[in-house]
This record gives C-alpha cells, sequence and structure tokens, in this order.
C-alpha cells in the first residue's frame, strides 16, 4: 500500500493499484521485487519496482525500473539507494539492464537516469479526448464485417491471439518488437489483465469466414474508474485499407 501510495502521488500519469500488484504476482510469480526506503522514523519516504517487461518473454536481458521518491524527500541519496537495491536484484536475476519510462515533466528523474547510462530509445505522445458532452460516434464498420465484444464472444480470443501474430510485428518501435507470447500468455496479459473491461473488448469478425479480422481494447487507469488508456488496435494484414480500424477505434469511444 505504501509503494502505490508513493508512487502515484509522485507520477500520477503511471498509476499503479493493490489489484494490479495482485495480478502481476499471481501471472508472473518470482518476476520481479519491490522495495521502499524509510527515514530515521521509518516512514515510507520512496519506493522502487524491478521486474519482467511484460510484452517480452522471460528470456528478455532487461529487466524494467521504476523509481520514485516523494519530492520534499530528494536529494538526500535515497534514489541512489534504492537504484542500487534494484541493480542487485536484477544482477542476481541473471540480467544485464534496465528499461524503464518517464514522463518529460519530471525533470528531476531525467537527470537521475541520464547521471546513470540511461538513453532515449524512443519518444511518445500522449493524448486525451475527453468524453463528456461527445456523441458516441457510429462505428460503420465496413460491408461484410461485424463488430462483437469479447464478453459476447469468448470463444474469438484464438482468432484475436493470430491478429497480434501477425500485427505486433508491425507496430513501430525503436527497440526490440513486442512479443506475442503463447495463447495462454497472450490471455493473461492482453485479455485477462486487471483494469481490461470484456465489454469493451471489440472484436472485427469477417461474416464471410467467421475469421477474426483485427480487435481494439481499452484498460483503465489502475487510479481511476473513469479513465481509460487505448491499449491495442490491430488488424490482419489482408484485411487493412478498407476502414476496420477506425470502425474499431469508434466502437471504443
Amino acid at each position: 500500500a505504501d509503494y502505490v501510495r508513493i508512487r502515484n502521488a509522485v507520477a500520477p500519469e503511471n498509476t499503479d493499484s493493490l489489484e494490479q500488484i495482485a495480478w502481476q504476482a499471481a501471472t508472473y510469480p518470482g518476476d520481479g521485487a519491490r522495495f521502499l526506503a524509510l527515514d530515521e522514523g521509518g516512514t515510507p519516504i520512496g519506493t522502487a519496482t524491478a521486474g519482467r517487461i511484460w510484452m517480452y518473454g522471460p528470456e528478455y536481458p532487461r529487466w524494467w525500473l521504476g523509481i520514485w521518491v516523494l519530492s520534499d524527500r530528494r536529494r538526500r541519496g535515497q534514489g541512489s539507494a534504492l537504484y542500487q537495491t534494484a541493480s542487485d536484484a536484477a544482477r542476481e536475476a541473471g540480467k544485464t539492464g534496465f528499461e524503464t519510462e518517464l514522463s518529460a515533466v519530471h525533470e528531476d528523474g531525467l537527470r537521475f537516469l541520464a547521471g546513470r547510462g540511461f538513453v532515449e530509445t524512443e519518444r511518445n505522445k500522449m493524448v486525451r479526448l475527453d468524453l463528456a458532452g461527445l456523441r458516441a460516434p457510429d462505428p460503420r464498420p465496413p460491408a461484410g464485417i461485424r463488430l462483437v465484444t469479447l464478453a459476447q464472444r469468448p470463444d474469438l480470443v484464438d482468432g484475436v491471439h493470430a491478429v497480434a501474430l501477425e500485427a505486433f510485428p508491425d507496430i513501430p518501435s525503436a527497440d526490440e518488437p513486442m512479443d506475442v507470447g503463447s495463447l495462454d500468455a497472450f490471455t493473461a496479459r492482453d485479455v485477462e489483465r486487471v483494469g481490461i473491461p470484456k465489454d469493451a473488448f471489440f472484436v472485427a469478425v469477417d461474416d464471410a469466414t467467421g475469421a477474426v479480422a483485427g480487435y481494439a481494447s481499452l484498460i483503465y487507469d489502475a487510479a481511476s474508474t473513469t479513465v481509460a488508456y487505448h491499449d491495442m488496435t490491430a488488424v490482419r494484414r489482408a484485411f487493412r485499407g478498407r476502414g476496420i480500424a477506425t470502425a474499431l477505434k469508434r466502437a471504443t469511444i
């Protein structure tokens, strides 16, 4: 609970929750660690996490890193101590490096990482759509394509996995391509993960063959019940250029 409180206070744009921690522990048991930095009185003032990067397989050579120290307790060595402790845990697990993400608004964090040899590999822009008062768009899928949800058709998970196998390698990335994983691994991470609502997980089905042509999903912000992130939109190559992705995006809105 202290880890969640500190992390969410320091970086409200990158939150975690007790429910997500429980999901991670059940899905990737023993594949990571969390740490707290305490002041002289035993009060938690900083926290760190290091562990498996979910979008890669267990053999991937780097771990994910997160360090958060309360703003009024910085520049006293707590961040460095957390970094050293996380590094020791990663080495013990056989890892050779870290990856992380950081909003450009956190200038302290940027300096901290740069001073320890981190280099920028890619940059993404986060955008927000305010749904208050917005008229829901008509998805308008192309002729021959029907949109259903996984809540309605849980039997389509195999087809969704097949779409991911074809689409993930096409996602632009400056680093290692994301690993889809086995059906079981994909289902645990991209379907059954905490915060992914099945009634907002849309699947495009080809009426002629019954095959899954594409899908789009949302995931709730870990600290919110009213804000969701767009998680993924994927369309098989043979079905691209027909407006299926646009229809799926409209459906998630």
